[in-house]
């Protein structure tokens, strides 16, 4: 059963504020039913993930962390406090009746977390939806199209209803209630299970800190300072647009993020044999004589993949063409 929901709201790409949001039995039961989260959970719970380090970040794999880990990593701060005020408990309340305006200005809907408690078990899980911010309904007056061409009598149950008609609401603020569960926190063991990746961070807005992160580390490509492979050859081509094109994708600032030079274990000759095969117009070049890598804004997927040595590999054996 669905006990507590929870929505965090955002303001200016942050994570605001936590709302405990109440609705009645007939309300939870209905968004109960339109998922099998029992099923979801036991799925993900089957399912083999990754303990949680840089390269499952990197490559985008699933992953699980322990409470330790919760408690120390910088990457997760955003979701600790989000726990932090669950059980702490939040004063602000949003209830199914309220016809006040509840969210600041500039203040939208951002995660809905659903308490979900096995009835058998009795183990609780906290499910971490997305809500898409492209699809929330401000001010609108909303005709029930079915309702309307069956002039049917039946009413629905809706304090939002100021028309007489029963196929009309007026919604000020209304989102689309998001199904896919991105990740769940197992409250009975502490661990926190992410199964997509780049929509955790994406609900996090871990994508806006990266983004300027990746600039800095492409400024530095630029001076010469970071550099790729065993023999450390630097990069030459990244102009405005190349920059664009990088920060303007979530996977490729994500990746240039999560740039280490020590990290940079492979050969420039394992890093060419990983770029041939690849299609010609994905290919960066090679200035051996200078120890240079050339790049142009049609790359930039390859140059994000080559910088990290579990992309290089994979490349190597065949087990992706690019990923981008």
């Amino acid at each position: 059963m669905i006990d507590n929901i929870w929505m965090v709201s955002s303001k200016y790409s942050k994570i605001c504020k936590l709302y405990s949001v109440f609705f009645d039995k007939t309300i939870k039961d209905k968004i109960l039913n339109e998922t099998d989260y029992k099923s979801v959970i036991q799925k993900i719970k089957d399912k083999k993930y990754t303990k949680y380090n840089k390269n499952a970040l990197i490559e985008e794999e699933s992953y699980y962390v322990d409470s330790k880990k919760i408690e120390e990593e910088v990457y997760l701060a955003g979701f600790r406090k989000i726990l932090s005020e669950i059980y702490q408990g939040q004063k602000d309340v949003i209830k199914l009746k309220d016809k006040n305006k509840v969210l600041s200005d500039k203040e939208v809907p951002r995660i809905l977390i659903y308490e979900y408690i096995d009835e058998i078990s009795d183990n609780e899980f906290f499910l971490f939806t997305s809500i898409d911010t492209r699809h929330i309904v401000k001010s609108k007056t909303i005709i029930d199209i079915d309702r309307f061409l069956n002039k049917s009598k039946e009413r629905y149950v809706s304090e939002n209803t100021t028309h007489d008609e029963n196929y009309i609401y007026d919604i000020t603020q209304g989102i689309i209630v998001p199904k896919k569960i991105i990740a769940i926190y197992d409250k009975n063991d502490s661990i926190l299970y992410v199964d997509s990746v780049l929509e955790f961070e994406g609900m996090l807005f871990i994508h806006e800190q990266q983004k300027e992160r990746a600039k800095n580390i492409l400024s530095d490509f630029e001076k010469g300072i970071n550099l790729i492979g065993k023999e450390h050859y630097a990069v030459k081509g990244i102009d405005k647009s190349f920059e664009e094109q990088v920060l303007s994708k979530f996977r490729s600032s994500a990746r240039l993020a999560k740039y280490d030079l020590n990290e940079q274990k492979h050969s420039i000759a394992n890093i060419k044999k990983a770029v041939n095969r690849l299609s010609k117009e994905d290919r960066v070049l090679f200035d051996d004589k200078n120890k240079i890598i050339i790049v142009d804004s049609n790359v930039v997927k390859t140059f994000v993949a080559i910088i990290h040595n579990g992309i290089v590999e994979r490349l190597i054996s065949g087990e992706i063409d690019l990923i981008g």
